[in-house]
This record gives C-alpha cells, sequence and structure tokens, in this order.
C-alpha cells in the first residue's frame, strides 16, 4: 500500500538552504502512555540481548518532525530505540493510535547519480537492525541532533557518503534538496537530496560497507519510475523510503504519473 507524503516536492531540487529547521527541546516520548513506554523498553531490552554493543541509544538523540508551516520544518526530541519500535511493531499494531501518529524520526536518504548517469539503490543487509533485505535510495539513515541541539541534514548526508559507499566530500559535484516527506512503516520526518558524484560503478562496488549493504543496483533515470513500480508496488521489495527518495527526482509530470500508478497497485 502506497503510504508516503510529501511536505515538500519543488518542481526541480533547491539548494538546502532554501528549507529552515529549527530544533524545540520537548521530548516526544514524555507524552507516551505508561503502556506504551514499557512495550518500547521492552522491545529494546530484546535487541540489546540480540545484538548487544552494536546498538545504542541515547536521550534526545534524535528528532521528531512536529511541525511544517512555513517552510519551516520543527523538530522534537526522541531517541533511536523509539524510532526503532514503532517499526517494528507497526506490522502488529501493538503500540496505541497515538503513538503512530504522533512518530516521524529526522532521517536523510539521497539519490546518488554516478559519473555515466546511472542512479544506485541499495538493498539493505541482513545484519542491520531494521528494515532487512529491503532495497532503499543509495544512502539514508537516522539523523542526529548535535550537542548544539542543532540538526544538519546535509552534514548527516556527506557522513552517510563516507560510511556507507567510502564516497568522500571532494567526489560530489553538486548536492540539492529533492523533498521532505514521511512513509510508513518506518516512520519517518527524512529530507531527500540528490548528489552528483564524480565516482562511477567500479569505485562504489568495491567500496561499499558490506555490513550495512548486501548488493547494488544501477538504474537508468529513463528506467527508474519502472524500477519503482516493480520493486515498491508489484514485489514490496523496496522502503517506503527509498520509494519516496527516487520518486522525488522524477520531473513533474513523471512524478505524479507514477505516483497515481503506486496509488492503484
Amino acid at each position: 500500500m502506497f503510504d508516503i507524503r510529501f511536505y515538500f516536492k519543488p518542481a526541480i531540487p533547491v539548494t538546502y538552504e532554501t528549507i529552515k529547521t529549527k530544533v524545540e527541546k520537548i521530548n516526544l516520548n514524555e507524552a507516551l502512555s505508561d503502556a506504551d513506554k514499557n512495550k518500547i523498553e521492552s522491545m529494546w531490552l530484546k535487541l540489546k540481548k540480540e545484538r548487544g554493543d552494536e546498538v545504542y541509544s541515547k536521550p534526545n538523540d534524535i528528532g521528531n518532525l512536529h511541525d511544517t508551516q512555513k517552510n519551516t520544518f520543527t523538530y522534537r526530541l526522541t531517541d533511536f530505540k523509539t524510532g526503532v519500535a514503532a517499526i517494528e511493531s507497526y506490522p502488529s499494531n501493538s503500540l496505541s493510535s497515538k503513538f503512530y501518529e504522533s512518530i516521524r524520526t529526522s532521517g536523510v536518504g539521497c539519490t546518488l547519480i554516478l559519473n555515466d548517469g546511472s542512479i544506485v539503490a541499495q538493498k539493505r543487509s541482513s545484519k542491520v537492525t531494521h528494515c532487512k533485505n529491503l532495497i532503499d535510495s543509495s544512502v539514508a539513515g537516522y539523523v542526529h541532533i548535535s550537542e548544539k541541539g542543532e540538526i544538519n541534514f546535509k552534514e548527516s548526508l556527506i557522513k552517510r557518503f563516507k560510511e556507507e559507499l567510502n564516497n568522500d566530500e571532494n567526489q560530489i559535484k553538486k548536492i540539492s534538496l529533492s523533498a521532505v516527506h514521511t512513509s510508513r512503516p518506518e516512520f519517518s520526518g527524512t529530507f531527500d537530496f540528490v548528489a552528483e558524484t564524480t565516482v562511477g560503478k567500479e569505485h562504489i562496488l568495491s567500496n561499499m560497507n558490506k555490513r550495512l549493504i548486501s548488493e547494488l543496483f544501477f538504474v537508468q533515470r529513463s528506467e527508474l519510475s519502472n524500477f519503482i513500480l516493480e520493486n515498491y508496488a508489484i514485489q514490496s521489495k523496496m522502503l517506503g523510503e527509498g520509494c519516496a527518495a527516487f520518486l522525488s527526482i522524477l520531473e513533474q509530470k513523471e512524478f505524479l504519473k507514477t505516483i497515481a500508478k503506486l496509488e492503484k497497485a
């Protein structure tokens, strides 16, 4: 089921500075019911037992999209364990509807265009904590609140390039903001970017982080709409996050046509 909502989608990508962000020092978790808090803690203890020190969660470390008025995206505070609990619990709806309606964790996704014009899509590995073995955008992940209480999606994206694809900042020719969206079951408040790099397929294949990524796909721009439809709508192999990131770089007419097909699928 198509469950993606775009809060911001310009006809063509814009500079990151076009959008304003701010962080309010109010924690989403403080308003949760005791039942939700206990279930979230129980799920986290189970994950810690399975993964040990591989996973950690720090209070107030992740943003939660609260308001989108006047081109200012206001985030409040939450944490990794709450974000993961939303994703993992949603199939069984074991947390309250109020919780699911209020959580939209800060994230970043990017469509990376290589030097031959092809687009990179990744398949998440079986070793990650959630959304395993699913197709995602070129790079993606949570965006953390800085020690100064600020949030910077572009800086986080540059770190993701290095961590996931070993792509240095000086190998990126251009980064533009293509959308802001939320999707389920990821419960996101994500900034989508499109970036052009000087490197090619060989560099990406030999440098990808195999702990995080099990496979890479290279898609021609002319085939991107079909790639989205096949993997998201027909085979259910693609995350909403990846779907949204790829949708956001389509030309407006194709963007609307592809969404119409997704909604009917």
